[in-house]
């Protein structure tokens, strides 16, 4: 599985499986890529494929999370949704009992991911006192 950053202002990025083929050596080959398109038929990019890294965002929350966050929460969940939107955070979600929150993001840069926490309103809030940022292996599917 290959990740690929689109060239369009409508596509930010997309998911394609590279087809693969037996090279002269007996090794595996991949295909050059030139368009991808989801199990439906519809086009999802049109770029130069590159592998890109998944990381986790983990945030630590303050006590009594949920009565704090009703003026920021609206804001926090737009952020969210628009990465979601573009691509670059797959999932997100709070723990149970809510002590902090995991987003799962698949980019090239985890300066991305630090830009987003800093303008994060529960972050410039005060509500996450602290967060980290690590770079995640995903072994099993």
């Amino acid at each position: 599985m290959l990740r690929c950053v689109a060239q369009s202002a409508v596509l930010s990025r997309c998911t394609l499986t590279r087809p693969q083929i037996l090279s002269k050596s007996g090794g595996l080959a991949r295909l050059p890529v030139s368009r991808a398109t989801s199990g439906r038929g519809r086009l999802m990019c049109s770029a130069a494929a590159e592998e890109t890294k998944n990381f986790l965002l983990e945030y630590t929350y303050v006590p009594e999370i949920l009565e704090k966050r009703g003026p920021y929460r609206e804001e926090h969940l737009a952020m969210a949704k628009e990465q979601i939107k573009a691509g670059n955070m797959q999932y997100g979600g709070p723990l149970n009992p809510p002590t902090g929150a995991v987003f799962l993001w698949t980019c090239d840069d985890p300066a991305l991911i630090d830009e987003y926490a800093k303008k994060d309103p529960y972050v410039k809030a005060g509500l996450v006192p602290s967060y980290k940022i690590t770079e995640w292996s995903i072994l099993l599917k």
